[in-house]
């Protein structure tokens, strides 16, 4: 018989897979277990023991009781007896329940007496739910009317206060371990805020409190049939969860997302993958439970009206029981500033909104749509709420709502958008809100030059607003330009001034323009520097920039702004700043560097290398070395150079590698000298990629005496606790190779991108490959889009090599799940590439890429 049932599940889950109806398969799945369970006792108590002296019953709890059961959902059965249990039942429990674990289900299982119940419950309120879901399978059904009677009688109606406390205790246990869900793009569908769980407690609740609930929280049909309809998406997608992952799983992890949307009908359209739309129902329909089971909690927990102090009138609204509500609901019919209003004045008394206001604002906000977003004091109180105090904690209140869309319908077009990548990490209209929070109360306030330069802004709003509507052209390709459109569209519906409005579009268009400057461009390059100064014009526009990075940043993911990006934007926006403090850089100023940091290598070197030598050093190092590379490096530098040199002379294959960890940067930089040959920093990049470390940036140099001096500034190995085992294997590497003892190409062919959480199977792009001519006096930048794989980078610089040129400086950074390398090139007579090459090089690299 378990045979039969373990066949009929495998049936179900294939037909789910091809029609993917989550109600047939509850219904059909709930059958064939009643069925199986039912004909094995039959069959033992024809075969073994009647049970006829003891009656019982056997009952469904949990997801099993409601009839709800995922692929791989626990299985939870009750044997009840009304007092005594017969020493025959351990015999009936391996007869009837233990051959479905012979099938690979989970299933839990008690033997109680009803008193026994009644006692667990009381102590127990996950006891308690599950007799809250339980249904009768088969047995003395008077048994169990028995049990039930007496549960609701003796325990619900005497426990629910305490029932009630625990649901908001569970709740925000649930948010410091899971998370809430609404924010987060791997989220915990059953047990994360908004998901089954939150299905659950709203259906416990009404059971417990069925006296109270439907009276003073009246659910319309609308709101009913909306519940059901968005229960069964997330039993949807929990249940393909479980049959692609193959187990019991309910973390939406990014390796099943494209799958399960797949599934579930989402296709590709427009500029939007369909897991994105997926993505974007699924956090609309976790937003929706999360916010009822908070009005519903807080209509439990709400105190009795005139309980707390005296009423009183400010215009349009009364303060009582410590909150602002509406004197009068009706005026917002003509006066619909009123529900925007109403935050205003709680942003100035710092006293909160009732619950009451809120839930008015949400069934009445939707009929002024396309009525108020030129409503002069809706506009005002907005912009007065942006720069209040408490203006975080208001306007997550009014996210809250359906205001802030209706007052900025810009802003709803994008509120759940899902940018399906492992750099993004929230839905943008969330992301949005947490750039404003960071510039409002930074997180990290040890960063002197973040506090340093927020409390020298001399206008505020100008930042707010930016940080507010800056990513609002996420919907369409070029988002900055789109983002420019739409956002001067609201400036002018707000009617702020001119230059309000220049300096905002400004900020939007040019939000990514220090981090990609410092990412992908060599900063060393004086016209570098000077073109970004002469793009941002003053010193406040780029303290209001340099913010606005910082906050967008820190609030997209970790992998936008780590240790790495943060001292190249801080260099960066340095570099800046002073040339606007002082003027351009001019050739006077380059050559007292020059003076100084030979001075200073001198000063170092004093007591180990004589004047002279040092001198003969310096004549072989390029200005560009020099004017890129601190006095206590170069000083490093000449020494390795001595020891190389000294062991050139017995074997011409000998090179340093030398790495050391930076506090600063918080990642490893790694010197490495040797003679300089065609196709050396291909081969570095490739033994480097062999033992998993990525190269973030790097400078590779040429002295005159024929020594390459390259610096990368790479990632952690994986290593950790032992990175100096890894460095020895680079070693070993790099020797194999030089001496030709080991095919670089093969070894990385077999090699393969590990599969696991937090890798996100995106569809392949095509590849872009950028020549640009004018951005660097020396050198031709080959700025290179690509999807990320291992071995890339040493695909690309061989390629480079074989073209015959030159790479002296090259970036590597990351945008979304591809790599943008950017290399500063030359040819091999060292002059910038001639423009008749330009579309030989880029179709030569494109091949390379697709290949």
């Amino acid at each position: 018989m378990v045979e039969e049932l373990d066949r009929r599940r495998k049936q179900l889950c294939k037909r789910f897979l091809k029609k993917g109806d989550i109600t047939e398969f509850n219904i059909l799945y709930r059958r064939a277990l009643d069925r199986y369970l039912v004909e094995s006792i039959r069959r033992y108590q024809r075969k073994i023991s009647p049970l006829s002296s003891t009656p019982f019953a056997l009952v469904a709890l949990g997801g099993y009781g409601r009839s709800e059961l995922c692929a791989y959902s626990d299985i939870d059965l009750l044997v009840l007896f009304e007092r005594d249990i017969p020493d025959e039942v351990l015999d009936f429990i391996k007869w009837v329940i233990f051959p479905l674990w012979n099938i690979g289900l989970d299933v839990a299982h008690s033997v109680r007496t009803i008193q026994d119940c009644l006692i667990l419950s009381k102590k127990d309120f996950w006891e308690f739910t599950s007799l809250l879901d339980s249904s009768f399978i088969y047995g003395d059904v008077s048994l169990y009317l028995q049990l039930r009677e007496r549960f609701f009688s003796e325990v619900v109606f005497k426990e629910r206060d305490r029932f009630r406390r625990w649901v908001g205790n569970i709740y925000e246990d649930r948010i410091r371990s899971y998370g809430d869900s609404t924010y987060l793009l791997e989220p915990d569908i059953k047990n994360g805020i908004g998901g089954l769980r939150d299905c659950h407690n709203i259906r416990w609740l009404f059971k417990v409190f069925e006296d109270y609930l439907p009276l003073n929280m009246p659910i319309s049909s609308k709101d009913y049939m909306e519940f059901n309809k968005r229960l069964r998406f997330i039993q949807t997608v929990r249940n393909y969860l479980h049959l692609v992952s193959k187990r019991k799983n309910e973390r939406l992890s990014f390796e099943y997302q494209i799958e399960i949307a797949r599934y579930m009908g989402f296709k590709d359209e427009d500029n939007r993958q369909g897991v994105e739309q997926f993505l974007e129902n699924l956090h609309k329909s976790i937003t929706f439970f999360r916010d009822l089971l908070r009005e519903i909690l807080f209509n439990l927990c709400r105190s009795p009206i005139g309980a707390l102090g005296e009423e009183k009138e400010i215009g349009e609204f009364v303060i009582k029981r410590g909150e602002i509500d509406f004197k009068d609901p009706a005026q917002i019919i003509e006066k619909p500033s009123l529900m925007i209003r109403i935050f205003q004045l709680s942003s100035r008394l710092h006293i909160p909104v009732s619950h009451d206001a809120k839930r008015i604002i949400k069934d009445i906000a939707p009929m002024f749509r396309g009525k108020i977003e030129d409503d002069r004091d809706s506009m005002e109180a907005f912009l007065d709420i942006i720069v209040s105090k408490d203006g975080i904690e208001i306007l997550n209140e009014i996210y809250d709502t359906p205001l802030l869309d209706i007052l900025i319908p810009e802003f709803g077009h994008i509120r759940y958008l899902i940018q399906f990548d492992s750099y993004h990490i929230y839905p943008v209209g969330r992301h949005l809100l947490m750039t404003y929070s960071s510039l409002k109360k930074p997180k990290n306030t040890e960063d002197i030059l973040i506090s340093t330069i927020l409390s020298e802004i001399e206008d505020p709003l100008v930042l707010y607003l930016s940080a507010l509507f800056h990513d609002l052209g996420k919907r369409r390709g070029n988002h900055t330009f789109w983002g420019v459109k739409i956002a001067e569209n609201i400036l002018n519906r707000f009617k702020l001034d001119e230059s309000r409005i220049e300096e905002i579009l400004f900020l939007i268009e040019n939000h990514l323009l220090l981090i990609e400057t410092a990412t992908r461009r060599d900063i060393g390059d004086e016209k570098v520097i000077i073109q970004c100064a002469k793009k941002i014009r003053s010193i406040e526009r780029l303290k209001t920039l340099y913010l606005l990075t910082w906050a967008d940043s820190v609030s997209t993911g970790p992998r936008a702004w780590n240790p790495w990006v943060e001292a190249l934007v801080k260099e960066l926006f340095i570099k800046i700043l002073h040339i606007l403090e002082r003027g351009e850089l001019v050739s006077e100023k380059v050559e007292r560097r020059l003076r100084l940091v030979r001075k200073r290598v001198e000063e170092r070197l004093s007591d180990i290398v004589d004047k002279d030598h040092i001198s003969g050093y310096f004549d072989i190092m390029s200005r560009r070395y020099l004017l890129n590379t601190p006095p206590s490096m170069i000083s490093h530098h000449i020494l390795a150079a001595k020891r190389l040199i000294h062991k050139l002379a017995t074997d011409p294959d000998s090179f340093l590698l030398e790495p050391q960890f930076s506090e600063y940067e918080r990642c490893w930089i790694v010197h490495f000298l040797a003679k300089d040959r065609p196709g050396l920093f291909s081969d570095i990049a490739g033994a480097l990629a062999l033992n998993n470390i990525n190269i973030l940036s790097a400078h590779i140099y040429t002295w005159y005496n024929g020594i390459a001096v390259d610096i990368f500034y790479v990632s952690n190995p994986l290593d950790t606790i032992h990175p100096e085992r890894i460095w020895e294997k680079v070693q070993e590497d790099i020797r194999s190779i030089l001496k030709g003892e080991i095919s670089l190409r093969a070894l990385l062919d077999k090699k393969r991108r590990p599969f696991g959480v937090g890798i996100r199977l995106t569809k392949r792009r095509h590849p872009e490959v950028y020549v640009d001519n004018e951005s660097s006096d020396f050198f031709t930048l080959l700025e290179i889009h690509a999807d990320d794989r291992i071995g890339l980078l040493y695909n690309i610089t061989r390629k480079i090599y074989e073209l015959g040129l030159d790479i002296r400086v090259a970036k590597i950074a990351t945008k979304v799940d591809q790599v943008v390398d950017v290399f500063y090139i030359r040819d091999r007579i060292g002059q910038k590439l001639e423009p008749s090459r330009v579309n030989e090089i880029k179709d030569a690299l494109i091949n390379e890429l697709l290949k």
